[in-house]
């Protein structure tokens, strides 16, 4: 029997997914307390729930242990150890989130587009960065968001637009040389 949970985190080909149903985060666990390949490869295939994820990301390091056939183990060693139990990925209804993380073709420059700043914020949080790169396709579909440094390229997200409507409250000639605003 399959269930659904809304809190998890699948983890799949090396990668963390985390969504709150706004938006959508993909997470290279190589870039997790220096965690080796070897353990990266038993997390395949299971699922964690979001809030202990969250926990994990704070850790100086972590150890993956396998315990019988079905069931892993994470203990993260810190300031206090913490020992997580996670669910294979079979007993939870997990979407298919790689399905729609690729990038849509060339990125193109829009007009008018309006983001909830709570959601990006929430976003750039699980992604664990502040300066961000947006990669737009047109101004109805997913803006992908990446970080602007080259050492933290296994890190995606994706966000929606908002339709906006009237003028800009800003001029986007006005912009600094690294494309800011001034």
């Amino acid at each position: 029997l399959r269930k659904e949970y809304p809190n998890i985190t699948p983890l799949k080909d090396g990668n963390a997914y985390a969504s709150n149903g706004h938006v959508l985060a993909r997470i290279d666990l190589r870039t997790l307390a220096n965690l080796p390949l070897e353990d990266i490869d038993l997390l395949d295939g299971y699922c964690i729930h979001a809030n202990a994820y969250k926990m994990l990301l704070k850790r100086d390091s972590i150890q993956v242990k396998k315990e019988g056939d079905a069931v892993l183990i994470v203990t993260a060693i810190g300031k206090n150890e913490l020992s997580v139990q996670l669910c294979p990925s079979e007993e939870i209804n997990a979407p298919n989130f790689e399905a729609v993380m690729h990038e849509e073709g060339k990125s193109v420059r829009i007009g008018k587009i309006g983001l909830n700043k709570r959601y990006l914020g929430d976003l750039t949080s699980a992604m664990g960065i502040s300066d961000i790169r947006l990669d737009f396709y047109s101004e109805s579909k997913k803006i992908l968001v990446s970080p602007v440094s080259e050492e933290r390229t296994g890190i995606k997200g994706i966000i929606m637009p908002i339709a906006m409507t009237g003028s800009l409250d800003f001029d986007p000639e006005e912009q600094n040389e690294e494309g800011g605003l001034q």
